[in-house]
Parts: structure tokens; sequence; C-alpha cells
């Protein structure tokens, strides 16, 4: 008998929650509104000059852009890792050899140095403002087989502990 009333109240309350999320309206994710959209294509045009496909040895690929006229280059560390050489190629296919200047593996950044022939377009970081949620989201990377391409978005969240557990030694 008292197994029977634990059931009976495990179901019960089964579907009370069942009804109650049922209930909640479903949201789809924001959407980008056309006049965010036109802004982050022409600061896509922009950009799109000092953006570049990143070629590794053994092979691979991933993306940065020119951070100074002389040739510096931001990229994520992963891309970087272990690699013995890099080309860079900009969006008029021209070519530059690289080497790795520095990385912090921690927050997956490396910056290499091209050998460019002149002053090369580049973005210049912004340091005194960060993201805000909600925040209209421009990514320029190679992805889908597409070069230099596009997306766009809004910013999800800031200040993500991507490493909530951490261990630490005590000795």
């Amino acid at each position: 008998m008292r197994r029977s009333w634990l059931i009976l109240a495990a179901v019960a309350y089964l579907v009370a929650l069942a009804a109650v999320i049922h209930a909640q309206p479903v949201q789809g994710p924001p959407r980008l509104s056309p006049e965010a959209r036109s802004t982050l294509e022409r600061v896509y045009q922009q950009a799109l000059p000092a953006a570049l496909r990143i070629e590794t040895v053994p092979e691979g690929t991933g993306s940065g852009f020119f951070i100074s006229p002389d040739g510096l280059v931001m990229t994520a560390y992963h891309v970087v890792e272990g690699v013995r050489s890099f080309r860079v190629i900009n969006a008029r296919n021209e070519s530059f050899s690289a080497e790795l200047v520095g990385y912090d593996e921690f927050r997956d950044i490396a910056v290499l140095r091209a050998r460019v022939n002149g002053p090369a377009p580049y973005l210049s970081l912004e340091t005194s403002q960060g993201p805000r949620t909600g925040e209209p989201l421009l990514a320029i990377g190679n992805s889908r087989g597409q070069f230099i391409a596009p997306r766009y978005g809004l910013v999800n969240t800031v200040e993500r502990d991507i490493f909530p557990f951490r261990t630490y030694a005590v000795g």
C-alpha cells in the first residue's frame, strides 16, 4: 500500500510538471533585425581586406586578421598549436609566409608576424569596452568551405567561466 501511494505521488508530480512545461510559451532564439544585419554587412565589407585565411603545415586551416600595418596577425592558439610553418592569405588571394610571435594557450589567442611587402590593412582592437549580451555580432572565418565568410548573430552571454570546476593541488 505504501509503495503504490509513493508511485501515485510520483506520477502526479510528473504529470503536473509536464503540464507546467507544456504551458510555457516556446521561444525561438532572438533574431537579428534587418537594420542590424545591414549594418553588419557594411562592417564586413570594411573589415574584409584585413581578414585572413591561415594555412598550416601539417595541413590545416584557420582564420585571423591583421592587427597592425607591419603584418601582425591575431588568430586562435588552437590554429597554430603544434604547427611548423604558416602562410596567411588575404581576400585578394595574396599569400605571405608568417612566424609565431607569441600565444596564450589558456585564452586561445596567438599572434603571428606575416612578411608583408608594404602596409597591411588592419583592424584595431577594442580594449575599452567589451561586448554586451544582445548586441549584434559579426564573425569572419573560414567555415563550411567558404573563404573568409561572414556569420551574423547576437551576443549570447559574456564572462562565462568555461572551466567551472578547477582542481588545485594542496601541498
